[in-house]
């Protein structure tokens, strides 16, 4: 039986390569950094601008950010 691994960090640059797309498809394994920033991507200048705010607010705190367990 396969582990199934929870970021409950953002994930590191490694990790982002390995899991690219992912935490669009499987959300509730995500912390919610890495989500978002996927969801960044292909979207208007402006939503990204906001969408990079959100990052930005979260990083403070990242405990606000965790999926569920």
């Amino acid at each position: 039986m396969e582990e199934i691994k929870v970021y409950t960090k953002p994930m590191t640059d490694e990790e982002r390569s390995e899991n690219y797309g992912n935490a669009l498809k499987t959300p509730v394994r995500y912390h919610l950094v890495d989500c978002l920033r996927d969801l960044k991507y292909g979207r208007p200048a402006n939503n990204q601008k906001l969408i990079e705010k959100w990052i930005g607010e979260l990083k403070e705190d990242l405990d606000k950010g965790v999926p569920f367990v």
